[in-house]
């Protein structure tokens, strides 16, 4: 396996890139990688790819592209709210009401009886279920506003919140949710380097994204113990995703975006088939369970 990437990176070395923000040039092993799969790839595709540590961009095509962001979009509000938490606005124990009429029939709190949760619980079921009813639960305790003050103030340019999830009169009346690969990068980088809100702000986010339920994308040719702190998106023929791999010594953040696709399924295995490769290609051992991580479970 190992010769067959060496061989790829001797190739790459004589690739040119016309048209396109993709670093080929300065980073050939990770484009004999990535470049040819995105060339092939059907729709529209964005990919970034960066070293965790330095920070060091190994890979970057149609990184800007700004898409409709679906559920990728979470990560920031969680961000929000732990800023709230950190700044003692808001309590990770706090009992939150969920009204019966605010229930989505797509979510799991929807087929409960339940009637109030955590602040926490309600966090954790947002990322790592991607639950609709307890995003949209949170947006009202975050508020548009303050979420889009964050995006600005972090330097995510094509990021912004306009509507709660599933709500299709709002995405009729031309009211998005917005993102890009660079700006899902971006944010990763700062959760997994401890460097936003704060290191326990951060150690929390990483604890949540770590428990990540979906295995459909990016861990979909991977064993399921494997621990991959990331979120997914999905909306009508598209897929997002967006996560740091944690490789002993090599970790890194790694955004696939696509839009326009010809179907979910083709677009799950695309991102599947290439994080699994970039994987391999980054020596990941698919036989860890990610135990080297020590996860707390008890945040």
């Amino acid at each position: 396996m190992k010769n067959r990437w060496l061989k790829l990176a001797a190739v790459a070395a004589a690739v040119v890139c016309a048209g396109c923000d993709c670093h080929c040039a300065e980073i050939p092993n990770a484009a004999a990688v990535i470049d040819p799969a995105v060339r092939e790839a059907a729709g529209d595709v964005a990919v970034v790819m960066t070293d965790l540590d330095s920070g060091e961009t190994l890979y970057s095509y149609n990184a800007g592209m700004q898409m409709p962001s679906a559920s990728t979009i979470k990560v920031l509000i969680m961000a929000e709210l732990l800023r709230r938490v950190e700044n003692g606005e808001l309590d990770l124990n706090q009992r939150v009401s969920v009204a019966q009429e605010d229930k989505l029939l797509d979510s799991i709190i929807g087929c409960l009886d339940q009637s109030d949760y955590s602040l926490r619980d309600l966090i954790v079921m947002m990322i790592i279920e991607s639950d609709n009813t307890a995003t949209n639960v949170l947006i009202d305790i975050a508020g548009f506003e303050p979420v889009n003050r964050m995006a600005s103030e972090l330097g995510l340019e094509n990021t912004s919140l306009q509507r709660k999830m599933l709500d299709f009169k709002a995405a009729e009346e031309g009211r998005q949710n917005y993102s890009s690969a660079a700006d899902m990068d971006k944010i990763m980088q700062m959760i997994g380097r401890g460097e936003l809100i704060s290191p326990d702000a951060c150690r929390f986010m990483l604890q949540v994204l770590n428990m990540q339920k979906d295995i459909e994308s990016f861990k979909r040719y991977m064993p399921e113990g494997l621990i991959v702190a990331h979120k997914s998106g999905t909306l009508d023929k598209l897929e997002h995703e967006t996560g740091i791999f944690w490789v002993d010594g090599n970790d890194y953040v790694l955004t696939i975006f696509t839009q326009n696709q010809e179907s979910n399924s083709a677009a799950r295995d695309f991102i599947g088939q290439l994080s699994l490769d970039i994987f391999q290609f980054m020596n990941g051992d698919l036989n860890s369970t990610g135990e080297n991580l020590k996860i707390d479970r008890n945040f």
